[in-house]
């Protein structure tokens, strides 16, 4: 049986137990299916979700993690993008129903996010939101991959739109304007720009779910909901009659394709007329090595990213030297960590300011520990510990995490498709492949 490399859920502790495994038989597709060659894999919240095992009919550990991938078809060459149960490897099986084609000229990990983010997004705003020219639309969590889309899409629909993030991502945002999710006179400061939200696109859940609300218009003002990333929120049947009578509708995007097939179809075919207009340009996802997954997913756990992020499984992971021991005097250099993962490694006490293109000194008091990966003909993975504190394949931090989580990206927690089949002309979703959505 021929083996492959995957990053494996050991445990529903988390992605400090998401490990690099060297020697997991590829999959065989059945009939009705493909094997992909993976040549990027979308990270989503609801990865983060199944690693805790909080996802609703989420796989069981051990499981190979991920759900959204794009690559080529083994056999025939033709270059997809999909979802499928695995997909954090060098390959995964795909229901040939529920892939489509890679759009000419784009890359793999350029299509990341048209079948979970666009579809989500568009569905939000058209069927759901029923968005016009003309309308105030309200995005939360604008940073992330769904927002990002939306933003763009309620613009092209003739939308002024209010935007919502952390201010260390606002210089990411193409909104009209871009407000402080956390500031506690949130939904006062919507109210005085606006005097009233058409339509709010809701996916942080508890932390703003209030104020979304509170300045929706009464009556015509639409609340689309496909998220909870702070957390649940409670609304009574009281308050929708005396107090919030707004339109209130609930979005997962693998429910609307297996529920409404044609309403699915129709985004999907409204998408390829935005990708021929350019209003849906190729993406900018984050490519990273297979063995940072880990490391990824616990920056998208804290808010600290933005953007789409992806795994390419064929590229070489990043070498570094290791730190010394406390107690050496001597100090050595490793190249520091770029996007998200130098939150990882950054602020650490002993640690100087960059130089030298990027490298960072750090001596003795270093609380940083770096796996070395050697790579002699196939990589093979080196570990430290076990269990929940195990360091991931690239870099992990000793001492307390941050405490402060930021709900800015996390607007994937809850409206992620099942992985089942999207197709052109029969496009379904069916089963819980991964059981989790960006």
């Amino acid at each position: 049986m021929e083996k492959m490399r995957a990053l494996v859920q050991r445990s529903h502790r988390g992605p400090a137990d998401l490990v690099l495994a060297t020697d997991v038989p590829r999959p065989v597709p059945g009939p009705g299916e493909h094997l992909v060659r993976v040549g990027a894999a979308g990270l989503n919240f609801a990865d983060v979700m199944q690693s805790h095992g909080t996802y609703g009919g989420g796989p069981a550990a051990p499981y190979i993690a991920g759900f959204e991938a794009a690559g080529e078809i083994v056999g025939e060459g033709t270059r997809v993008i999909g979802t499928g149960a695995g997909a954090f490897a060098e390959y995964v099986v795909m229901p040939a129903a529920g892939v489509l084609p890679v759009p000419a000229g784009w890359s793999d990990a350029e299509a990341l996010g048209m079948v979970l983010n666009w579809t989500t997004a568009l569905a939000a705003l058209r069927p759901l939101g029923e968005v016009e020219a003309g309308d105030v639309v309200l995005v939360h969590a604008a940073a992330g991959g769904v927002g990002q889309a939306a933003v763009r899409l309620a613009r092209h629909y003739g939308a002024r739109v209010i935007a919502t993030a952390s201010p260390a991502k606002h210089h990411t945002i193409q909104a009209d304007v871009v407000l402080d999710s956390a500031r506690p006179d949130l939904a006062e400061e919507i109210l005085r720009l606006t005097g009233g939200v058409d339509l709010v696109l809701e996916s942080v859940g508890k932390a703003t779910f209030d104020a979304s609300l509170s300045v929706t218009k009464p009556f015509t003002g639409r609340v689309v909901v496909f998220g909870a990333a702070s957390g649940d929120a409670t609304l009574s049947t009281h308050d929708l009659v005396f107090t919030h009578r707004v339109q209130l509708k609930g979005l997962h995007i693998g429910a609307l394709a297996t529920a409404a097939p044609d309403s699915y179809r129709a985004l999907l075919d409204e998408l390829e007329v935005l990708i021929a207009q350019g209003v849906y340009p190729p993406g900018t996802a984050e490519v990273h090595p297979l063995a940072d997954g880990p490391a990824v997913l616990r920056a998208l756990e804290s808010g600290r990213t933005h953007g789409k992020h992806a795994l390419d499984p064929w590229q070489a992971p990043r070498r570094h030297l290791p730190v010394p021991a406390p107690g050496s005097t001597n100090t050595r250099r490793w190249q520091a960590p770029v996007g998200p993962l130098a939150h990882d490694a950054g602020d650490q006490p002993g640690q100087h300011e960059p130089e030298n293109g990027g490298e960072t000194v750090v001596d003795q008091h270093a609380h940083l520990v770096v796996l070395q990966l050697e790579q002699a003909g196939e990589e093979q993975r080196q570990r430290l510990g076990d269990g929940p504190h195990e360091l991931d394949e690239r870099v992990g931090r000793i001492g307390p995490q941050q405490d402060h989580q930021d709900v800015d990206d996390l607007d994937e927690r809850d409206h992620c498709p099942d992985a089942g089949n999207h197709s052109r002309g029969r496009r379904t979703a069916a089963g819980n492949s991964h059981s989790g959505h960006d």
